[in-house]
């Protein structure tokens, strides 16, 4: 009967559009958010990756290795042979648009060069290719490539890396906090250069010139928007330690589910 009513509590919340960013502890956004790949070994099938909020999912190729990630588990690339690729579509490339956000837990190792690419519109570029510590580069193709370089470096460990263009700004933070910026207005537009028809982790994807731009790094947490997240939901993003949205239950549901339990 408990189980019973339960279930029907969850479906009725469900039905009511109750499932938001802001439930029991920080969640993160969802407002603007158009694909989001979590890594984790249970949305992974065969060589599927799993899209767990859109309906854009990646294939695996090469062999990434499962390993410990930042929330629950990642993917470590081999930096030979191991990348995910997405095909891709205006939502993904932001062509015509003025706003993006694209962020991960990365882990860097050698080599490093384009970690997530969005040829030929956007990219997520290391700032070195065979030394450490590496920065990371924000590209958007605004007229021609126009780039972001952050000011600090990482050797190793996990961090939270997130670039943001809102029509106003290109921007890139550093787990949590806005690293660099500059001012760039205009349209997200194909560059000409090496546009390979997919959004790819775990390598630069250029089908001519860069076909052996690999990474060696551990993927987590992959996450796009269409609109340039706010400094504090850049904050919230960072701090979030599950991957698994909350029910808001507005405060009349939490007792009623607490007093059911």
């Amino acid at each position: 009967m408990k189980n019973s009513i339960l279930i029907l509590i969850s479906v009725l919340i469900l039905s009511t559009g109750l499932v938001s960013n802001e439930a029991f502890g920080q969640q993160y956004v969802t407002n603007g958010l158009i694909s989001y790949w979590t890594f984790d070994k249970s949305e992974i099938n065969g060589e599927i990756l799993k899209d767990v909020f859109g309906k854009n999912d990646a294939t695996i190729k090469g062999a990434p290795q499962t390993v410990k990630g930042k929330i629950d588990e990642a993917l470590a690339f081999d930096g030979v042979k191991d990348l995910v690729e997405v095909p891709i579509n205006e939502d993904l490339s932001r062509e015509g648009s003025d706003a993006m956000t694209v962020e991960a837990w990365l882990n860097v190792e050698l080599p490093a060069y384009g970690v997530i690419c969005g040829r030929d519109y956007w990219i997520f570029h290391w700032t070195t290719e065979k030394v450490l510590p590496a920065g990371m580069q924000f590209y958007v193709g605004v007229g021609g490539w126009k780039q972001v370089q952050s000011k600090t470096t990482v050797k190793d460990g996990w961090h939270h890396w997130a670039g943001v263009y809102d029509g106003k700004e290109l921007k890139i933070y550093l787990d949590g906090v806005k690293d660099s910026s500059m001012a760039l207005s205009g349209k997200i537009a194909g560059t000409g250069d090496g546009h390979a028809k997919f959004l790819s982790f775990g390598k630069d994807y250029h089908t001519t010139v860069n076909a052996t731009r690999w990474n060696k790094v551990i993927i987590d947490e992959v996450r796009i928007y269409k609109r340039g997240l706010s400094d504090d939901e850049i904050m919230q993003n960072f701090k979030v330690k599950s991957n698994t949205l909350a029910v808001d239950t507005a405060g009349k549901v939490v007792s009623t589910w607490a007093n059911i339990k």
